[in-house]
């Protein structure tokens, strides 16, 4: 959990974490483990994460926390923005990670559909009727196969599942 510290509506300080507020008031006798409430007591605000972030991190840019806001109800919420990447070993070292990423997804798409092709191999050799058509699932595994072709692993077009 974030907090603020929060005078007459103006964001004072901005993000702190648990561990910052215990050291700031150490001389308090709080808990082993704080609640919001007894750093509330302290006069900060509990800033709740965002659930989905409302903007996305491409290649060279990356989504860091911005200023606090208050909503249309009134409380305090946090903001994203994008901070471009200036260092250029940074830049390859994330392309990398997000590749790994996408590979990792699609060796997940490949596990959930290999039971249907190991199926059809079966009844293929057993020479029996064929339970589906797999011509699409075919089709479906050599589009993930290839989906390392695309240019930007942070904008994937994956293929539709069947």
């Amino acid at each position: 959990m974030l907090y603020a510290k929060i005078v007459d509506d103006e964001v004072v300080e901005w993000p702190l974490h648990d561990i910052d507020l215990k050291e700031r008031h150490s001389e308090v006798s709080l808990p082993e483990k704080p609640s919001t409430e007894d750093f509330e007591s302290l006069g900060y605000v509990a800033i709740n994460p965002l659930v989905d972030i409302p903007i996305s991190q491409d290649k060279d840019n990356i989504v860091v926390l911005g200023d606090l806001e208050k909503d249309s109800d009134g409380n305090w919420v946090r903001t994203y923005v994008l901070s471009p990447i200036t260092n250029e070993n940074e830049k390859l070292a994330r392309l990398d990670r997000q590749w790994a990423l996408i590979r990792q997804q699609r060796d997940t798409l490949f596990k959930e559909t290999d039971w249907r092709v190991l199926r059809s191999l079966r009844e293929s050799t057993l020479e029996l009727t064929p339970t589906e058509d797999i011509s699409v699932l075919e089709q479906y595994r050599d589009d993930l196969a290839n989906i390392t072709d695309q240019d930007d692993p942070f904008n994937i077009i994956w293929p539709e599942k069947v």
